[in-house]
Formats: structure tokens, C-alpha cells, sequence
């Protein structure tokens, strides 16, 4: 039977979601020069960064594997905005790890004849540009990078997401080109709508209390969960380590895997202070009998709208979502399908510790939470961050 501690980090670490990491390289800072082996419509050549620059300024993004998903979806996105380019006299040029052989099949596929795509086999323009995946040096991470023709980074964007690469780096080739010279487009929301650091504080200690109460509702009833934390929970129950020995362990190929260091950092802490909060309320709370599908619904609410508050101050909680991000990027898989296949899987293995009547009941908990973060966390709704 599990105990109060390990029952209260298993719902607390089950609570995921992923920050996307920035670019390094700076605006004014220099942009390293290059020549790579490249294709353009199916043909070979060699790509070099100067005599790009001798054109006029070049739209530099890095993506980790040809043919995924994601990178088909931003090289797609790339070929439609071509002329948009074009006009400004800008070049277009894609880097990653895949070998010229492939890229010459991409180049006249997804990127539709309309820009090249250069081969980084060696990663070591992406170690120059500080675009290689932490740990998997031979994959990019997604970031896009303005180049005027004096060398120097003008605008840099970094996210997982495909959507904003082309309209984020369009603009900034049409502020740079603009007769007056007007500021590259900021990869934050204008200063008007940021929380402030205080509203953040309070934002994360709101999340955290409500998710404790969560949390403690989750562990009277008995309740299990999926994560890394379960995954923890069943090594535990099978092997005999100490629970807090087991998560640790489970939990380090996550965290080499994360996306930059920021990720890594705000995970911690969130983590944390979570866990701080939910031992400091113990003494504090006494909650008698609840039954265990009432504690799944009102649990996961309270968990949901705790991560929802998280999401919208750019806060996070670990768990399989770093795993998740990277198989989304390296293969393309979709998050979502592979999220819930993880946890689904850590539900159906809990199917030998508790009995299959509390499985069920904490599935109708993880519904709640995922339908608390549907319905109420949808892109363009919320600008404040």
C-alpha cells in the first residue's frame, strides 16, 4: 500500500508540460560563418554563408530531422512565404544533421524547389550557433535566426512549435529593410501585457496551494497516477529501492534530454515548491471520508486549473513531457498520442499493485485534469504571460 509521501509526489510529478528553450546567439552578436554541402531543387551545391550575405540578409533556421512532422510542417511553411522572402531579398537556408543524400529528396519535396537546405553531419554549425540538442549533439533544436549582410544577428527565435519560425522571421526582415529601421519583433508580448515578477510569485504560490489540495484529496482516496513518478512507484513496489532513490533515477534520462537549461531550472523549482507546499499543509489539514470518484473529479480539477495558472506565468512540472517533445521532434510522433500511450501505460502497470476499480477512477481524474486544461488553455485566447 503506498504511503502519504510517495502518494504525494506521484500526484504532484504527474503534472506536465514543456517550456521552450531560447536561442543563445544574441541580436548584434557575430553570426558564424559557413560553407556547407547543400541541395536546392534535388541538386547539390555548396551554401556559403558570405556570398549569401553579399545578396542581401539570410533567414538562417536550424530543425532536427528531415521528413518528421514538425519539419515538414515548417519547411512547407517556408516554400509558401518564398516570394514574401524574395521580394525583401532574403535567402532562405535550412540547416540539420541529416546527410546530403536525404536533403536533396527534401529540398525537392517539402521544400517545394524553393530554398535550399544545407547538411550539418558533423553538427558543427549547429554547436556554432548554439542549436544543437543538449546531449544529442548530432539533432538541432528548432531556431530560426535573421542575418543582415554586415555578419551581425539582427533577430532570433526559438520554439518546438513550427507555427510562428515563418511569420516571426518575415517580420523581422521587413522591419530590417524598412527605410527607418524599426525594432525586431520581440519573442515575448509587448511590455504592457507581461506579468510582472510579483504577479509571478503570486501566481506560483496560488498554483501551488490549489495543486497541494489536489493533491491531498488524490492521496485519501488512494488514488495512482501516470509519470515518471509512477513509473517510480511500481521500481519501488518490484525491486524494493526507496521510492525517493527510484524517482531520482527514473527521472535523470528526462532531464538529459531537456531542451536548455531554462527548462531544466523552472522544472526544479516548480517541482519543489510544489512539494514544499504540499508537506507544509499536512499539519494543517485534516480531510475525512471522500469517496474516491468525487476525489477524482474535484482532484483533478484542482490539479488542472493549478497547472493552467503554471502555463500562463510560462511555468512548468516534469515528468514524460521531455521525453515526449524530444520523439515528437527526432520522429515526429505527436505529443499528445505519445503522452497518453506513456501514462496509459503506467496506469495499466499499477493494474498489479492496486485494485483495477482505483485505475479506473484515477483515469476519470486524469480526464478532468486534460479536459480543465482543454477547454480553458487555447492558443491566442490568453496574451498576458
Amino acid at each position: 500500500m503506498m504511503n502519504s509521501s510517495a502518494t504525494a509526489v506521484l500526484a504532484a510529478v504527474a503534472l506536465a508540460a514543456a517550456t521552450p528553450a531560447h536561442a543563445e546567439l544574441k541580436p548584434g552578436d557575430s553570426a558564424p560563418d559557413f560553407i556547407a554541402p547543400a541541395a536546392l531543387g534535388g541538386k547539390p551545391f555548396r551554401f556559403s554563408l558570405v556570398e549569401a550575405l553579399r545578396k542581401g540578409p539570410v533567414v538562417l533556421y536550424f530543425y532536427p530531422k528531415a521528413f518528421t512532422q514538425g519539419c515538414t510542417i515548417e519547411a512547407n511553411r517556408f516554400a509558401e512565404a518564398h516570394d514574401d522572402y524574395a521580394k525583401l531579398g532574403a535567402t532562405v537556408i535550412g540547416v540539420s544533421g541529416d546527410d546530403i543524400e536525404t536533403l536533396q529528396r527534401f529540398s525537392a519535396t517539402e521544400c517545394r524547389n524553393k530554398f535550399a537546405v544545407a547538411s550539418d553531419s558533423g553538427g558543427k554549425i549547429m554547436k556554432s550557433y548554439d542549436a544543437a540538442m543538449p546531449f544529442v549533439t548530432s539533432y538541432a533544436r528548432r531556431i530560426s535566426y535573421v542575418i543582415t549582410p554586415d555578419g551581425r544577428i539582427a533577430y532570433a527565435y526559438s520554439s518546438m512549435s513550427p507555427d510562428l519560425h515563418v511569420p516571426n522571421t518575415l517580420d523581422a526582415v521587413r522591419r530590417w529593410s524598412a527605410p527607418i529601421r524599426q525594432p525586431m519583433p520581440d519573442t515575448d508580448p509587448p511590455s504592457g501585457l507581461r506579468h510582472s515578477s510579483i504577479e509571478d510569485i503570486l501566481a506560483f504560490l496560488s498554483a501551488a496551494i490549489l495543486a497541494a489540495l489536489g493533491i491531498a484529496i488524490f492521496e485519501k482516496a488512494g488514488l495512482v497516477t501516470g509519470g515518471t513518478a509512477g513509473l517510480a512507484l511500481l521500481v519501488t513496489y518490484r525491486f524494493g529501492l526507496p521510492f525517493g532513490a527510484a524517482f531520482v533515477l527514473v527521472n535523470l534520462p528526462f532531464f538529459a534530454l531537456a531542451l536548455g537549461w531554462r527548462f531544466t531550472a523552472k522544472t526544479a523549482v516548480a517541482v519543489v515548491l510544489l512539494a514544499a507546499v504540499t508537506e507544509f499543509q499536512r499539519p494543517l489539514l485534516a480531510i475525512g471520508a471522500v469517496r474516491p470518484a468525487w476525489a477524482a473529479l474535484v482532484g483533478g480539477l484542482l490539479l488542472g486549473i493549478a497547472l493552467l495558472i503554471l502555463f500562463r506565468h510560462r511555468g512548468s512540472l516534469g515528468g514524460f513531457n521531455v521525453l515526449v517533445l524530444y520523439l515528437q521532434e527526432r520522429f515526429g510522433w505527436r505529443a499528445g498520442w505519445v503522452q497518453l500511450a506513456m501514462d496509459a501505460a503506467i496506469l495499466l502497470l499499477s493494474l498489479g499493485v492496486v485494485a483495477p476499480s482505483i485505475v479506473a477512477l484515477s483515469l476519470m481524474g486524469a480526464v478532468a485534469l486534460n479536459l480543465t486544461l482543454a477547454v480553458n488553455h487555447r492558443p491566442g485566447r490568453y496574451m498576458a504571460v
